[in-house]
């Protein structure tokens, strides 16, 4: 924990007296202006929320049901659906620059969606396909105790697939549309219906309930990602 803290700490205390000097007494059009920050500002806090999103059924796991055990098994049993929430990652952040600079071009936009959409649809056939054919290899990996998980894993990676097929792509839509603060909102709606949740379900269900608890989050926020870049685009594209 101190090394993750201290790091960046370090590091803004280094270099930021210079990046703050520069920007007080630089003045040209090279300086970045309000908007700029205040989208970074939500971009960054949108990626904590979502952080702290996945941390939270661990966290409450603990808390409710007081047993080390169920957290151990909760949080073997989703190392690999959360794991998997890379992939798009990894697409969306190669194409950022180019959808940003397209975000007014309806058609490419359109085009590209449905391009995703297909390849993200045969992937997570692919995945599903390979996890309900060697679940059980799968989960024997953590341990002998695992199988009996099968349900929950199931929960996790059909939340999983949302990430997969729309939030991960409508997410960043949304940021290349400058609409970072609505990817924040999302995610801090996602927290107090992740809390709602999760406190009703698990002292009931146990990790079972967080699993479920997950998935809906997942679906809801993925959902409302899509929802909202639809609702947004004319306005957006009409400010440019």
């Amino acid at each position: 924990v101190l090394a993750l803290l201290l790091s960046p700490a370090l590091t803004f205390l280094i270099f930021f007296p210079k990046i703050l000097c520069k920007i007080l007494n630089d003045r040209s059009e090279q300086n970045p202006p309000g908007p700029f920050w205040r989208y970074s500002i939500f971009a960054g806090l949108s990626n904590t929320a979502s952080q702290l999103l996945i941390a939270l059924d661990i966290l409450l796991i603990g808390i409710l049901l007081q047993n080390p055990i169920d957290v151990t098994h909760y949080k073997y049993i989703s190392l690999l659906p959360f794991s998997l929430a890379i992939i798009p990652n990894i697409v969306l952040t190669t194409d950022f620059v180019r959808l940003t600079k397209a975000i007014t071009d309806r058609e490419f936009i359109d085009a590209y969606i449905r391009n995703y959409l297909l390849v993200f649809v045969f992937v997570t056939v692919l995945i599903w396909t390979a996890c309900l054919l060697f679940t059980n290899e799968i989960l024997l990996f953590f341990g002998g105790d695992f199988p009996a998980l099968k349900t929950e894993f199931y929960l996790l990676l059909a939340g999983i697939s949302s990430v997969l097929l729309i939030r991960g792509l409508f997410g960043n839509l949304l940021s290349a549309s400058g609409l970072s603060q609505l990817n924040f909102w999302i995610s801090i709606a996602a927290i107090g219906l992740n809390l709602i949740l999760n406190i009703l379900l698990i002292p009931r269900y146990g990790i079972f309930g967080a699993a479920l608890t997950t998935a809906i989050t997942m679906w809801i926020t993925s959902l409302s990602s899509v929802f909202l870049f639809y609702h947004y685009r004319k306005k957006v594209s009409g400010s440019f």
